[in-house]
């Protein structure tokens, strides 16, 4: 398996995909497919959730940042980690499904008719909207969120004032992005 501590750099593996090269792909797709179905799986609601389900949508959002590379080159390291980049994704696609669903349940479009919107308009916005929320924490959390967004970090059992920031700044993202 993949090393997962933070010294692992995600950019020459992204330069691989850019570049069309299969092991690129590959080594992505391994080193973050558990990530994006976990995401996936958050993002749902408890009722709907059904493995099937959220193996389709996490593998819609490797199908997507496959066959569109521009969604790849759209990862800039000086903006996050590429951890970051594909809970974006992800919670992205998600939300897309729960889109169709509520639409279907209104009855507005069949479940499998609905196109989303272009996905360069509404994550160029997601991007502004993220950086605002930044700019309202402290330097501080903003370091302690890049830090949560390292592999490996998930696994690691939090001391306790960092289970309590941790758990203050997901009140804060709640409450700027709502609870989805």
């Amino acid at each position: 398996m993949f090393p997962t501590d933070e010294s692992v750099s995600d950019w020459p593996v992204v330069q691989q995909c850019l570049a069309g090269l299969s092991a690129g792909w590959d080594v992505l797709y391994r080193r973050y497919h558990g990530y994006v179905v976990q995401v996936v799986a958050a993002r749902l609601p408890w009722g709907a959730v059904k493995q099937d389900l959220v193996d389709d949508i996490a593998h819609e959002v490797w199908v997507k940042l496959y066959a569109n590379p521009n969604r790849l080159r759209m990862y800039d390291p000086a903006r996050g980690s590429l951890r970051a980049f594909l809970f974006w994704l992800a919670c992205y696609e998600a939300q897309l499904y729960r889109r169709r669903v509520r639409l279907h349940k209104l009855r507005l479009v069949p479940l499998g008719a609905y196109t989303p919107p272009d996905l360069r308009t509404d994550f160029d916005l997601l991007w502004v909207e993220w950086n605002e929320f930044l700019s309202t924490c402290s330097a501080g959390d903003r370091e302690f969120v890049s830090r949560q967004s390292k592999p490996g970090r998930a696994s690691r059992r939090r001391h306790p004032a960092e289970q309590k920031r941790s758990e203050r700044l997901r009140k804060k993202v709640h409450a700027h992005f709502g609870s989805g």
